[in-house]
């Protein structure tokens, strides 16, 4: 089971397709700060470890759901506890702290030769009269999200960009051109289109239903992702403006869902990316049911990200299975290929479009919901 427990941790450390809500900055509390520094020393001591795995008590789980609960649990302590590296040392003294949901969240600067420059993030979480350490982790998966895309002005140029891709996409420009290329294909392929779609889709779905029916896997599940999208530095951007979190979450998007999981594999004759959205999928379905961390008024509001995002994915392994078939009746495979990487304007169009949508539910719709 152990591979397929890795495909997972795979697509989660690599997806962004989760709805979060924006955490605010914090109001003072001595007994939480007293807390967390408290929590950084003891991380460097050494004191906060996964937890392995008993391989004899695993073995004595009869329930598939169980199994993959502590899986899951496992998994997320990997991603939740960064070991210490031996030299670390920590600016107290720069300590920042927001809060979301009770949650505190407190970042400190550190340094070690292993790891250069860094931030040391405490997540706590309030127990009864006293808080308990969540994650104590090293952020640097953060780097993921390049540092000028944080910035006001890395805001404003995606700001001008979306502008210049609507324009480009209505006005009569090559790109229009390829993108009424992209519908031609889809209308004289449209069964290998339909197909793909209605097979993804009932897989997310099925995946839903399990997740429904088993809340606390979606829920472990959902802590994970939470943890994993805030080392990867999508969560960061959540809390700044509706602009530069939808270029954040762009950016990962493309990197990971159009190019990792879509095109790249697609590329290789469609057949991996079609094996790896067969995992990919379910999992969303399950990580999205509307229990746990996203609450049904949340999801209802994240179906329109759910079907443009993951429908810009799907059209790309759908225009792999095309080029496969084409290769197949003979077509030259230059120009089946060649055919293929015009699917990816359609799919970065729509993919940009979901982004401003997302950033918008996220920090403006979400909030006003769960109030």
């Amino acid at each position: 089971m152990k591979w397929l427990f890795a495909v997972i941790l795979f697509f989660s450390l690599t997806s962004s397709v989760s709805a979060q809500t924006a955490p605010k900055a914090a109001p003072a509390n001595a007994a939480a700060d007293a807390m967390a520094d408290q929590a950084v020393r003891d991380w460097q001591a050494g004191k906060f470890k996964p937890t392995p795995l008993d391989t004899k008590t695993l073995e004595s789980i009869q329930s598939p759901t169980e199994l993959l609960q502590k899986q899951l649990e496992a998994l997320a302590q990997q991603v939740q506890f960064t070991p210490t590296p031996k030299d670390a040392r920590v600016s107290f003294e720069l300590r920042r702290v927001t809060e979301d949901n009770g949650t505190r969240v407190y970042s400190y600067p550190i340094t070690s030769t292993e790891l250069g420059d860094e931030v040391l993030t405490i997540t706590l979480v309030p127990n009864k009269d006293t808080w308990t350490a969540q994650s104590v982790r090293v952020g640097g998966d953060a780097d993921l999200i390049p540092d000028f895309v944080k910035t006001i002005w890395g805001a404003w140029l995606f700001a001008a960009l979306s502008a210049l891709l609507l324009w480009a996409s209505i006005a009569k420009t090559p790109w229009r051109a390829v993108l009424e290329q992209n519908m031609q294909l889809v209308k004289a392929y449209k069964g290998i289109y339909i197909g793909t779609f209605v097979f993804f889709f009932g897989l997310f779905g099925l995946g839903t239903l399990f997740g429904m029916s088993n809340p606390d896997i979606t829920k472990a599940i959902g802590q994970f992702l939470q943890t994993v999208l805030s080392a990867n530095g999508v969560a960061e951007l959540t809390q700044t403006n509706v602009a530069s979190a939808a270029f954040g979450i762009t950016w990962n998007n493309m990197r990971s869902g159009i190019f990792l999981t879509s095109f790249v594999p697609g590329s290789m004759f469609a057949v991996p990316a079609y094996l790896i959205g067969m995992f990919q999928y379910p999992f969303y379905g399950v990580a999205l049911a509307p229990v746990g961390t996203l609450p049904l008024a949340a999801w209802l509001l994240h179906i329109p990200t759910i079907l443009i995002e993951l429908g810009s994915y799907m059209f790309i392994v759908a225009s792999s299975g095309v080029m496969l078939f084409r290769i197949i009746k003979k077509t030259p495979l230059s120009f089946a290929f060649l055919e293929f990487t015009r699917c990816l304007p359609l799919a970065i169009s729509f993919l940009v479009l979901a982004a401003w949508y997302e950033a918008f539910e996220i920090i403006v719709l979400i909030p006003m919901v769960l109030k």
